[in-house]
């Protein structure tokens, strides 16, 4: 949905009157306080701005919607926030009125919008994209200043949460649900944690540059993606904080691979770095290799050396330690893990130990429970449909450029309709049992048994071997795969 946000007096009313036309809502607010606090507060209930282009008309000038423009990326850089002052040029106003619809249609199809995300190649567009995110990236001498109007924000209060001994709780279990929990939990959740973290490693942010952080890694995610998003960076993290309490007692040690954790897939398209390297994406021609593990070590760098320098240094100090292991994410390197496992008798190596405890927790989704299991068996099988039919669109025009005009309808409509998406929050209101998923979707059986045979069932034995403490996660890897191969 497209949202059209009137920020103040406007004396230009033709200029709100011309974008209202093609905006699906129509917001009027008082200050730029209320528009982020309202933009925040729509991320916490699936608003997610990624659906459409949101515009933003605000009383200023030219500069102020430039500066207000690069606030938008740095603290909002998934949502397609766009800002317009009331003097914008007559011309530049009717270019908005027509290529709007087109790109708003853009938005709305999930194949189309994931590959405008992977392979346009453009800086300027005003629907996200990779490229457009990476050409923010700075050196770690220039750090974004929080503008005043962001810090001055009550985070907690945009908040609904119970006492923190029910996120307490919810966390110091293996049988950690995040599917049931809303937005602003998974939010509390990981404060609650990494502030105590934190805390046991003396490298405390205020409640308020924490909460900051969180928003800011929150609209950092695609909520529109069926798996990989911040329920699931909440949930690697969780699963990280867990192992470490069996394996890493060193607090500053486990509070660097807890916040490695919830940032490991920051800004993941929903895709995989074949469908990436397969068709020429420019972020593929950046890396060469571990595109995507690449391209979240750089951009969580960034948003750390702006927001928690200090946290930053210690991972330096411990031979980047962050960054090392979300690379070490790269499931083209699961067989080079494995063989580390089974050659050393004893994993004393840190690098070595840490890459191991953040792979262990990516991939526990088949050693949780069967009923939570279930639940991420059938994001990921979402997920894994959406890249088919992604697949399916770009080997069908792989001869053309996601760098169409802004306007280019022809683009839209030549495309092959990829049917209805869900919506993630409409999908987990379903709450389906293992059964009635198997019933619905067939193939998920056999996708839990090849990953569980090809991938999970020979680490996980490796590990649990080192770390015999451990060994509930195989036996829930069996109980699970006995529950899968009875339904094929």
């Amino acid at each position: 949905m497209s949202t059209l946000f009137v920020v103040g007096k406007i004396n230009r009313t033709e200029v709100t009157q011309s974008l209202a036309t093609v905006c699906d809502h129509h917001i009027q607010l008082p200050d730029l306080a209320a528009l982020f606090i309202r933009l925040y507060s729509d991320r916490l209930v699936g608003r997610s701005h990624e659906e459409g282009v949101s515009l933003v008309v605000h009383p200023g000038n030219a500069a102020e919607s430039a500066e207000l423009d690069s606030t938008f990326r740095a603290f909002f850089p998934v949502l397609n926030l766009v800002a317009i002052d009331q003097h914008v040029a007559a011309e530049r106003l009717r270019e908005l009125v027509t290529q709007l619809p087109a790109q708003n249609k853009r938005c709305r199809d999930r194949v189309r919008r994931m590959a405008h995300w992977m392979y346009h190649s453009g800086c300027s567009s005003r629907v996200y994209s990779i490229a457009r995110q990476l050409h923010t990236l700075r050196g770690t001498a220039q750090r974004r200043t929080v503008p005043p109007v962001l810090a001055a924000i009550d985070f907690a209060s945009l908040l609904t949460r119970c006492d923190d001994a029910r996120y307490w709780r919810l966390l110091s279990t293996w049988n950690f649900e995040p599917h049931t929990l809303l937005r602003s939990d998974l939010v509390w959740c990981a404060f609650v944690l990494l502030r105590k973290l934190a805390a046991d490693a003396h490298l405390q942010l205020p409640d308020q540059r924490l909460l900051l952080f969180l928003f800011t890694l929150e609209a950092s995610y695609h909520q529109v993606n069926k798996f990989h998003n911040f329920r699931h960076a909440v949930d690697v993290m969780q699963a990280t904080w867990r192992l470490c309490d069996t394996i890493l007692q060193q607090p500053l040690q486990v509070l660097l691979l807890s916040v490695a954790a919830i940032g490991h897939d920051i800004g993941h398209p929903g895709s995989n770095n074949m469908l990436l390297t397969k068709f020429r994406a420019p972020v593929a021609m950046r890396y060469q290799e571990s595109v995507l593990e690449n391209m979240h070590s750089d951009l969580f760098r960034q948003l750390l050396n702006d927001q928690w320098p200090q946290l930053l240094g210690q991972s330096h100090n411990t031979n980047n330690l962050i960054s090392d292991t979300i690379k070490a994410t790269d499931m083209a390197l699961h067989a080079e893990y494995v063989d580390k496992l089974r050659e050393n008798r004893k994993i004393d190596n840190l690098k070595t130990l840490t890459s191991l405890i953040i792979k262990a927790a990516d991939i526990s989704n088949v050693t949780r429970p069967l009923k939570i299991s279930a639940q991420w068996a059938y994001l990921i099988t979402l997920e894994f449909r959406d890249c088919s039919l992604l697949e399916e669109y770009k080997s069908a025009r792989d001869d053309e450029s996601e760098n169409e005009s802004e306007g280019n309808s022809d683009d839209d409509e030549s495309a092959r309709d990829s049917g209805d998406g869900a919506r993630v929050e409409d999908i987990l209101e379903v709450a389906l049992s293992p059964e009635e998923l198997v019933k619905k979707y067939p193939c998920i059986p056999g996708g839990q048994i090849f990953f569980i045979d090809t991938f999970a069932e020979q680490f996980f034995e490796e590990f649990c071997q080192k770390f015999p403490e451990l060994n509930f996660l195989m036996e829930n890897i069996r109980s699970n795969k006995k529950f899968w191969l009875g339904k094929l």
